[in-house]
């Protein structure tokens, strides 16, 4: 909870720097998805990673887009019951030079009274799963300061679904090969 507000009280003054690097989603969301895959078969949930066959790339701070990828996953995952599915889909929309991704799931859903407000700090749908509320409201401001997108749509009691959309970044110079980050794997 400290750390939650730390957060959101820097993004709130401008004083979390991003890091920002040509990032390729592939891999770097392989490793968060690893991470979350024993919580998921744990509770009796499906989580499917899907991406495309060649890297897609954006300028992003690794660590920043990690903690709102984490989000997103841990959130469908808490709130989809046994037996449900998670699905974390990178796609590109090469028209508007965007990357897409997008963590669905076959959970509770959201009615439409509480989307508007779920990216609000300590807004919270349900009370019987732990958690601050400030998640998504720092993953929104993370997002934002990337120049991208966080929305959501959703269906009560069929799921959900965030999407997040980033500029398209080239690859590294050089054929430069990504560092990806272990410390999600801890």
């Amino acid at each position: 909870l400290v750390e939650d507000l730390l957060d959101i009280s820097r993004l709130e003054r401008g004083v979390i720097p991003l890091r920002t690097r040509p990032l390729q989603l592939n891999g770097h969301l392989q490793q968060i998805f690893d991470v979350q895959k024993p919580e998921a078969d744990r509770k009796g949930i499906t989580l499917i990673y899907d991406y495309p066959a060649l890297p897609v790339y954006v300028q992003a701070d690794p660590e920043r887009m990690a903690q709102v990828i984490t989000n997103l996953l841990t959130n469908a995952i808490n709130y989809t019951l046994s037996g449900g599915t998670v699905r974390l889909v990178v796609t590109e929309n090469l028209a508007a030079q965007q990357a897409i991704i997008q963590v669905q799931d076959t959970g509770i859903g959201i009615s439409p009274e509480h989307v508007s407000y779920i990216f609000q700090p300590f807004y919270r749908v349900v009370s019987h799963v732990s958690g601050t509320g400030l998640g998504l409201s720092i993953a929104r401001q993370i997002v934002d300061l990337h120049d991208g997108e966080l929305t959501v749509s959703s269906v009560l009691g069929e799921g959900s679904t965030f999407t997040i959309r980033l500029q398209i970044a080239a690859p590294p110079p050089n054929g430069a090969s990504d560092v990806f980050y272990n410390e999600y794997q801890s």
